[in-house]
């Protein structure tokens, strides 16, 4: 799978003790929760502290929702939270967590185990450890082949252009549900 790792997170709130789990399905985002835009605009900001508090499955599900949640369908036709160029779709979220990393699936709001164990020290090259205590650790990638399929014969550098666009709009949109829930992150581009 050819993939573009471009942005991870760390939630400065340790995630409540979850067994790894093969597949763990989520509650249904609450959509109709939080600050109202411009507060939660005002509260974003990066913070690098971790309380030690818990995340809830719920506000798990939320995040995920607001970083590449399926906002509406029609027919066989699907929506994201995140706008994508020439409709490619090609986000990959995951999601690091102390007893595994997970691949989320929007259709499905679930968290699919990737590789059991406990990788967030491993993420953010520059930044070693930064994320070792942190609760969950969202990692956004592009799937640069549904990227090709969709904007045929682009330049390199046209796809990461665009991968890179469709990353921080989930990016931002994560952050802003963060703020809205009184959460911490911080992004680390690698």
């Amino acid at each position: 799978m050819n993939k573009l790792l471009t942005t991870a997170f760390a939630l400065a709130l340790p995630l409540c003790t979850l067994a790894a789990e093969q597949t763990i399905s989520l509650p249904a985002p609450d959509k109709a929760g939080g600050k109202p835009l411009m507060e939660a605009l005002t509260l974003r900001k990066t913070m690098r502290n971790y309380t030690g508090a818990a995340l809830s499955k719920q506000d798990l599900s939320d995040l995920l929702y607001a970083t590449w949640g399926v906002n509406r369908t029609q027919g066989n036709r699907v929506w994201f939270t995140v706008p994508t160029a020439v409709n490619a779709q090609d986000l990959v979220i995951y999601v690091a967590l102390p007893e595994g990393t997970y691949q989320y699936d929007p259709i499905q709001n679930t968290l699919n185990l990737m590789a059991a164990g406990d990788f967030r020290e491993k993420i953010g090259p520059r930044q070693p450890g930064q994320y070792a205590t942190a609760g969950a650790v969202f990692i956004i990638a592009s799937d640069f082949a549904k990227l090709r399929k969709r904007i045929k014969n682009a330049p390199e550098e046209k796809l990461k252009a665009f991968a890179n666009f469709h990353a921080g709009s989930a990016s931002q949109n994560l952050y802003l549900a963060c703020a809205s829930k009184g959460l911490g992150t911080v992004v680390c581009a690698s």
